[in-house]
Formats: C-alpha cells, sequence, structure tokens
C-alpha cells in the first residue's frame, strides 16, 4: 500500500522506473502508479509546475524534496468559461474520492494576482496547492504541511488551500512565512474572526492561534 518514486520535471522520463537514478517527469504518473487507499511517496528532484490540477484519488499523496534544498512548487494560473461568469482556478493536487495531501519540506508559491485576472470569480474548491474539489465521495479533506516556506505575493491570486464544499483538516507545522503573513492566506473559505485583525477578513481562513 506504498509507493515511493522521484520526479524531474525538467528531466524525467514517465516510461522509467521512477527511482533516483531514472525519474519519472510528472507527479501525475507517480500517483497513477501509487496503490488506491495507499501512500504516494512523492521525492521531487527539482523545481516542480503544476500546469493543471492533478486528482489525488483514494490515496495519501506525499510530497517531499530528496534533499535538504526546499524545491519550489508553482502553480499555473488558468480560467475558463462558465455558464454565468468566467472563473479563474490553479494547476495542483486535487483531493478527489477521499485522497489527502501532504507537503514537507518544500516552497510552496502561490501566484500573485495581476493583470486581468482580478475580474475573473475565484472557483475556490479547484485553486491552491490542494484543493478540495466537488467529489461527492470526500468528506473530511486533510492536509498536512510541514517544514515548508510558503511565498504569498501581497495580491494573492488564491489562498494556499481551497475549500470547497467539504471540511478541510489542516496539520501546520514549522512553517516559514517568507513574504506575506499566513493569517487570512492559508484556506480558502473559514470564517471564524476571533482574535484576528478585520483587515484579514476577505481573505481570513481560521484562527492560526487556535491551530
Amino acid at each position: 500500500m506504498y509507493a515511493r518514486h522521484y520526479v524531474h520535471q525538467q528531466a524525467g522520463d514517465d516510461s522509467a522506473d521512477g527511482t533516483e537514478a531514472a525519474p519519472l517527469r510528472s507527479i501525475d504518473e507517480a500517483i497513477r502508479r501509487a496503490p488506491q487507499g495507499g501512500i504516494c511517496d512523492v521525492r521531487l528532484l527539482a523545481d516542480y509546475h503544476f500546469t493543471q490540477p492533478v486528482p489525488t484519488g483514494q490515496r495519501h499523496v506525499l510530497v517531499q524534496s530528496s534533499s535538504t534544498v526546499r524545491h519550489q512548487i508553482t502553480l499555473e494560473r488558468i480560467s475558463e468559461a462558465f455558464p454565468s461568469y468566467t472563473g479563474r482556478y490553479t494547476g495542483g493536487l486535487r483531493m478527489s474520492r477521499g485522497g489527502s495531501v501532504e507537503y514537507r519540506g518544500l516552497t510552496l508559491v502561490v501566484p500573485a494576482l495581476d493583470g486581468t485576472w482580478p475580474s475573473y470569480t475565484l472557483v475556490d474548491s479547484y485553486a491552491g496547492h490542494a484543493q478540495c474539489g466537488h467529489s461527492g465521495e470526500s468528506v473530511l479533506a486533510m492536509v498536512r504541511l510541514a517544514y515548508c516556506d510558503v511565498v504569498i505575493p501581497s495580491a494573492a491570486f488564491c489562498p494556499l488551500i481551497g475549500r470547497g464544499v467539504h471540511a478541510v483538516a489542516l496539520e501546520a507545522a514549522s512553517l516559514v512565512a517568507t513574504d506575506q503573513p499566513l493569517n487570512g492566506n492559508l484556506v480558502e473559505g473559514i470564517t471564524d474572526p476571533a482574535g484576528t485583525d478585520p483587515a484579514t477578513l476577505p481573505w481570513l481562513v481560521t484562527n492560526l492561534t487556535q491551530v
């Protein structure tokens, strides 16, 4: 119920063995090779860019650096025309069908909200480094962030974690905010204002002292 694969987006090959000497190119392929209901341990050998949402399926997906270097993970900004509006969301791991996500020892970068992007409506279930999606099979999504640097621009495209229609169990340990503070920029849609600056309410996600 456990599979470890090394990934190098620039030099890897999705037909390779997935070992450190012969890494895969995509996290998508590492997830596909992991057993349903098991753990997919992804070891990054370089920076990684999510160009599209990647469903986890019924797996716990652990993404971590293969060394002490905190490789960057960045997200593609995506727009889509819906019947009544134009929405914006990002690439990233989507916790479909009861999946969960853990990032360890990495640098998580939130894209900037600039240009014409503010005119589009945020689709909060499909945005961020961990996305809940709309799967009816997902009741409680679990996200764990440990020993990560977090880079959030002053005008953030989205919170670090999307909320969607499902509850999120969040564990955050030893995070370093290298730009904006985490308060109000962590999880979309959770709005407990206790102990927070009112100016953060538009992006509020939880009371971090309670977390």
